[in-house]
């Protein structure tokens, strides 16, 4: 799992998730403010994700990546900026 790429970061707009390096697997994803709170949230078997900020406020979110079946999970820090 160590082998996802988020980018651009940061951003003002979008970010893409790549997960083409990763297991072909079912990856649920989670945005959430640094207080915990949930603002985005999807399950995906796509290789590559998008995240479009245009609507949130300017601030640090975090991004888990969890693989469904194996549990393993990675966390980003995204940045969003005007």
């Amino acid at each position: 799992i160590n082998k996802i790429k988020v980018f651009p970061n940061p951003s003002n707009y979008l970010v893409n998730i790549d997960l083409s390096l990763t297991s072909r697997t079912n990856h649920q994803l989670i945005l959430s403010t640094l207080s915990g709170e949930k603002v985005w949230t999807t399950s995906s078997s796509s290789i590559t994700n998008q995240i479009d900020l245009t609507n949130y406020p300017n601030g640090t979110y975090l991004l888990s990546v969890q693989e469904i079946e194996s549990k393993k999970i990675e966390n980003f820090k995204i940045v969003k900026i005007k």
